[in-house]
Parts: structure tokens; sequence; C-alpha cells
């Protein structure tokens, strides 16, 4: 195994592509089974020789100057062992059009026959990219040389078009590669309804049935049709389909909720009987006729609440907080998420949307307090804007997070809004004001660029002095212009037994001159001083 690796990096700048392009053209490596070379930029340069996909290495400039060749992987008779593969991926590296081709090429003529897992990494392309190597490595599948694979990861690149993307997805789908168990998808800035399609196709004549991990990021600057994704859900829940999947991750934009209806469907037809965890980051637009149903988002929300999956145990929610949340929260309503299924909640607020926001967050609020989502163990509130919410919706968000009948004695994360001072200040207050304990929450993150204020700070040390949050390890907080009374207040929350367990905390003092910074940590000192120093990790940043 050659893993953890810098083969090319010399001094910061420069590059040498001599001892990596000697080692892949060698013979003495026929027993090597596992290679990563995701720490390398190797191949994202041009071949040299003009022609793309020649040759295994090259000369360029003055002397004698090497450059890998992705095609030397993929050399007949080479590594006949290799089972792990991983060229690059999670935003490590990145590989051209050409070399792609010349790798996929030798995949097609069985270069690599004992190959089980392959990470293809990105490629960002300023022109028009060609296609040829995500079709050759089409065609490599259809005709059987991956009959291995199990694992296939490939990252988001230009040359993965909407067409190209349509014939990967009909080679994955004829079954060719029966073994395969985990496949990763990147779809980015190209229609994929194509390729979704042709998933859809596939999936009930079994070509994917050993799956039992899937993820499909198909976010994209073109809204996907919701009648492509409504088959694949659908497909999923289809007789054949994956009966073994365990791990559904899915990210797409869509217009109306037509796609999210046929997930549901898929996912409450009793058939996805092993799955435990299942991701999904969806954006629901308004359709053309400028309204959004939201009887697909309805029905995804009661399908997780009724228990529609009995063996799911793990959700993850990234969800526009527009009216398509608001329909969530009415399927939820209908029913209780309770553990052993535990619920991770992104709320993507965006500019703009006004009384949408606030009314998602409203109903999300009471579905909170009626005690529906005990599950809950991360809530994280993401986006960055000016009065998302009002005062009211962010203080019903805090009252409902320590309702007495919230019951979430899970719950472990939470990071609040980013909103006005006032709003924040009024989460705070609406979090400590409640008779409900978050008895596991150990991390708490206040907005980085809005101040707490005096009344969040002093909200905050109600919170903790009152033993509402005992487990505490984590907490950043933005102190700027609190003043001495929210200093002590501050203060003496972290020296109280109910705060034992804290163990990092972060001040965060944006915006202010580095005179007036000292000034605010001195008095953040002389507080904490005056009622006796803790052991805990302080960053101060500003």
């Amino acid at each position: 195994m050659l893993k953890n690796n810098r083969l090319a990096n010399l001094a910061p700048g420069e590059r040498d592509d001599a001892p990596i392009a000697e080692l892949l053209s060698t013979s003495a490596l026929k027993e090597l089974e596992e290679l990563h070379l995701n720490e390398n930029s190797l191949f994202d340069e041009r071949l040299a020789g003009g022609e793309e996909g020649e040759g295994e290495g090259g000369e360029g400039g003055e002397g004698e100057v090497f450059q890998a060749s992705a095609a030397a992987l993929a050399v007949p008779g080479r590594f006949p062992n290799l089972r792990r593969l991983d060229l690059g991926g999670r935003l490590y590296s990145s590989m051209r059009s050409e070399q792609f081709l010349a790798f996929a090429t030798g995949l097609g003529v069985g270069g690599l026959p004992s190959l089980q897992e392959l990470v293809i990494p990105r490629w960002a392309s300023l022109g028009n990219p060609s296609t040829e190597g995500v079709v050759a490595l089409a065609n490599a599948l259809s005709s059987g040389q991956l009959s291995q694979l199990r694992d296939l990861q490939i990252e988001a690149r230009d040359d993965m078009t909407s067409d190209a993307f349509a014939t990967l997805s009909r080679s994955l789908a004829t079954g060719k590669a029966p073994l395969l168990q985990s496949l990763d998808l990147q779809m980015w800035n190209e229609n994929a309804e194509g390729g979704v399609e042709a998933l859809a196709e596939g999936l009930p004549r079994g070509g994917l049935s050993s799956l039992t991990s899937f993820r499909l990021d198909a976010r994209d600057m073109f809204c996907t049709k919701g009648y492509a994704l409504s088959t694949l859900g659908l497909a999923f829940g289809g007789n054949g389909g994956c009966p073994a999947l365990q791990k559904l991750d899915l990210e797409w934009d869509e217009e109306g909720d037509e796609g999210v209806g046929g997930l549901a469907e898929g996912l409450g037809s009793g058939e996805l009987s092993s799955l435990r965890d299942l991701s999904l980051r969806v954006t629901c637009n308004q359709d053309g006729e400028g309204e959004l149903s939201g009887e697909g988002c309805v029905a995804l929300g009661e399908v997780l609440s009724t228990g529609k999956v009995p063996s799911l145990r793990n959700v993850s929610l990234v969800w526009w907080c527009n009216q398509s949340f608001v329909s969530l929260c009415e399927g939820l309503s209908r029913g209780s998420v309770d553990p052993p299924v535990m619920v991770d909640l992104g709320i993507d607020v965006k500019f703009g949307e006004g009384e949408n926001t606030d009314l998602g967050v409203t109903r999300f609020a009471e579905v909170v307090r009626a005690g529906k989502l005990s599950g809950l163990r991360n809530v994280n509130v993401l986006g960055y804007g000016y009065e998302l919410l009002s005062r009211a919706g962010g203080r019903a968000l805090g009252e409902a997070l320590t309702h007495a009948d919230a019951s979430l004695n899970s719950l472990e994360k939470l990071c609040i809004p980013c909103q006005t001072e006032e709003v924040t200040a009024a989460f705070l207050e609406g979090l400590a004001r409640g008779p409900g304990r978050l008895p596991a929450l150990h991390t708490l993150w206040c907005p980085g660029i809005r101040s707490i204020r005096t009344q969040g700070a002093q909200s905050l040390s109600n919170l903790v002095r009152r033993g509402k949050v005992p487990s505490i390890k984590e907490l950043r907080v933005n102190l700027a212009g609190i003043g001495q009374e929210g200093m002590q207040a501050f203060a003496a929350a972290l020296n109280t037994s109910h705060a034992s367990a804290l163990r990092r905390l972060e001040i965060i003092f944006p915006g202010v001159s580095p005179a007036d910074a000292a000034a605010e940590v001195g008095l953040f000192s002389v507080a904490l001083s005056s009622t006796g120093w803790r052991n805990f990790g302080l960053g101060v940043f500003g």
C-alpha cells in the first residue's frame, strides 16, 4: 500500500514529476494492492506530445522534465493486483480531461482487472472540455472490464456534461459491475435529468441491486425537473431496486416538489428494509405558476414521522426555509420522530424570503414544542442575511427548544441564527426562559458576526447557571460591546458547577480596533478573575 505521500512536491511552488512518473512506469509493483494519490496533483496538466492520451510521460521544456500520465496506471499487466486506487478525491487534486481519457481507455482493455475501489478527482475547465474520458469509463463498465468494482466515486467535473452523465448512468445500470456496493456521483453546472432517468430505468432491472450506499449530488445552475427525480425515488422503492441499500444521500434543486413526493413514495413502499442513513439537501423552488403545492414535502415529512422506514436510524435534512419547509413541518407534525431515529437539521435561510423564513421557523418551533421531534441531534441555521427573522420568530425558536414538552434529551449541537443583535438576544432569552433542559448539548455556537449584547449575555448566563446545559463543552460567542454588566454575568456563568464540562471557549470581537479589542479582553479578564479561573481552552478573535 502506498498512501499519504507527496511524491511530486519539492519546495513551495516547485514540482518534479520524474519520481512519480518513474514509479508509475515500473513493472516491479505487481503485488501492489492499494495506491492513494490524493495528496498529489499529478494529472492536472496537459499531456505532452500534442495528442490527447498519448504516452505514459513526456519531456517538457529544456532538459529531462518528466510528466506523470494517468495512462501508466492502466497498462495491462503492470498492476494486476491493484484493488484500491484514489486518484485524488474531495478537492485535494484534479485531473484533466485528456488524462482521464488516457486512464479510462486503459481500463477498457483490462488494465486493472482486480480493481475494487476507484476515486476520480474533480476537474474545472475554462473552455469546452472533452467528454471522451467519461464515455471511455462508461464503455469500460459496459464491457465488463470493471466487474470486480465495489466502490466508485466521481467528483464534480466539467467534462461530466448532461449527455456524458446520461451515458455513464446507462452503463452503470447494465449490471456489468454486479458487485458495486457504493456509488458516489457529483453532477454540477449541467442538467442531470437524462442521467437520473437512466438510473431510474436501470434500478427495476436489478442493475444496481448490490448497492448499500448511494450518493448523488445534482445541484446545478439549472433546476432538475421534478419528474426525473420522482422516477428515481419511486425506483428505489420498486421491485428489484436496491434491497440492500443502507445509506442514501441526495442533493438537488427542483421546480416544485414532485421529486420529493416521488422519493417519499419510494421510502414509504416498505422495500428499503435495510436503510439506516438518509441525507437530503433539497431546494424546492416555486414552479412556473408561482406557487408551491407542497404535497411532496408534506408526504416526505409524514413518511419520516410515521415510521414507514422502520430500519432508519439517522436522518440529515438541509432545507431551504421557504414554503416547502413549512410543508415539510406539516408532514412531520402528523407523527413524531423519536429515538432511536436521530435527526440533524440544517435550516437554509436565504436573503429575500422575508415572511416565508419567519413562517418556516415558527412552524418548525411549533412542531418541536409539541414534542414531535425528540430525536433532534443537531440544529444548524445556515445563511448570512439581515433581519431574516423577526424578534418574535427568534424568541419562539429559542422557547421551543427548552419547552417542557419538547423533550430534546438528545440534542448535542446548536448553531443559532446569524441574525441581527436584537433577534439573537431574543433567541437566547427564549432559550433561557423555557423550563426544559438540554442535557446532551455539548456545542453552542452563537453568531460570529453579531454581538449577543448585554441582554443576550445575561440570558446565556441564566441558561448555564440554571443547569439547562450541563454537558456544554464548546462555546463560541461574540461579546463585542456587552459592557461590564454583561461581562460579569457571562464570566459568572463560566465558574458555576454547571459549566464544569466546558473545554473550549471562543470569544469574538469582530469589527473593532486593536485598542478596543484589547479593552474588551481586559474587561473580560477582570470579570473572570474576580470569580476564579477554571481549566478550559480560551481563544480570542478580533
